[in-house]
């Protein structure tokens, strides 16, 4: 049986566009037809076929934002190597503090310093560790992010070796000092857990 062959004004009159624009589509090769003499002849299964690949069909359900995909796998691994990074540089604090101690390469200016860079530092790092927490499996316990955790108890843990040193160095009355600092610092720890809890 052979096809039926419709002219270019019925075409356009179908799709609801103009002549001009069925010869263009003709003419790239996106509508296929004849021309057997001064008029154009479209072939029907060619219309419908445009008319089936020009098709629009709903947008697919938008994924959610926790679903994995490439972008926001990059964006984890993004927030994954910050908190890294913050935790590296409390490592590399930490074992320069320690060094210091072990050496007994400090004085009471340095104490000042290391006590500014706690009141400085620590609540940044108790945010970042919150917000890690947030971005863990539902169910999760602790109160900071993985990461984040270590790094905060890392820097708590420096009193630990610095309390004998203190008192080897300065005797009680630079100890006393420290002691005032390390509660101070465990106040501000007890917050960052009261916010998380």
């Amino acid at each position: 049986m052979e096809e039926r062959h419709v002219p270019l004004s019925t075409v356009a009159g179908r799709l609801g566009v103009s002549e001009r624009t069925v010869r263009r589509w003709i003419q790239s090769g996106k509508l296929k037809a004849t021309r057997p003499g001064r008029d154009y002849r479209i072939p029907e299964s060619a219309v419908r076929a445009l008319i089936e690949e020009s098709e629009v069909s709903p947008k697919a359900a938008r994924r959610s934002s926790l679903e994995p995909s490439l972008l926001n796998g990059l964006e984890e691994e993004r927030r994954i190597l910050e908190y890294q990074r913050w935790a590296d540089f409390v490592d590399r604090y930490a074992d320069r503090w320690k060094r210091r101690l072990e050496a007994g390469n400090f004085d009471s200016g340095s104490l000042d310093e290391f006590y500014a860079f706690l009141e400085d530092v620590q609540p940044a790092l108790l945010d970042l560790g919150l917000q890690e927490k947030r971005e863990q499996p539902l169910g999760y316990g602790p109160t900071f992010g993985p990461t984040m955790s270590k790094a905060i108890m890392r820097l708590y843990h420096l009193f630990e070796p610095l309390m004998p040193a203190l008192k080897e160095k300065f005797g009680d009355s630079e100890l006393e000092r420290a002691r005032r600092r390390r509660t101070e610092q465990e106040n501000t720890f007890g917050e960052g857990i009261r916010r998380g809890a």
